[in-house]
This record gives C-alpha cells, structure tokens and sequence, in this order.
C-alpha cells in the first residue's frame, strides 16, 4: 500500500525543537515528482510517448500510487502522465502489481 503523504519538518527557534508533520500530498503532479525520483528519471522523460523499460515502470508505479490515493479518476491519472485514456492506468496497475507480486 503507498501512503501518500510527505513530510514538513520545522525548527523552533524559541526552543530548538523539531516538529515533524505528515501532510497529504494534494496533487497529482507530486506523486508523479516522487515516482520519477524513485526511479531517477525526469518528468519529462516519463511524460513522453517512449517505451523503454525504466520509463514503462516509472508510469506504472505512479498509476499505482495515484489509485491507491483514491482521489481521482483514472482518467485524472492518465492525463498528468500525458497517456490519452484510462485503460493505459488499469494496464500499468495490474503490471506494477503482478511485478511487485514477483519480486517478494
């Protein structure tokens, strides 16, 4: 299960203590910055029509990610990846899952 949630940290001055805090990520745009820094390609490569293997998994992990939030269509997700419809997301879930599936 991916939790999507980043963390804020801040120091207090007054005290020197530091204040962890989980915020939810609010948009798609952030899940998808994250999976592309887990995987170390750019945004811009994982947008793009390319079919290499790195990007492929790079989308699919991001398609997982978003759904898992559950805040958006699959539609939504398939338009922030540049894909055109929702059957490319259902593809990329069921492929990140059978992967993951695998590699436990």
């Amino acid at each position: 299960m991916i939790i999507a949630y980043r963390f804020d940290c801040s120091v207090d001055q007054t005290y020197g203590a530091l204040s962890v805090s989980l915020v939810r990520k609010s948009k798609l745009s952030d899940l998808l910055q994250d999976a592309c820094a887990d995987h170390g390609v750019s945004i811009y490569d994982a947008k793009s029509p390319l079919r290499l293997k790195e990007l492929s998994e790079t989308r699919h992990d991001f398609f997982h990610r978003a759904h898992q939030a559950g805040r958006w269509s699959l539609t939504q997700i398939a338009r922030a990846a540049g894909r055109k419809d929702h059957t490319t997301v259902i593809h990329g879930i069921k492929a990140h899952q059978k992967r993951m599936g695998a590699s436990q």
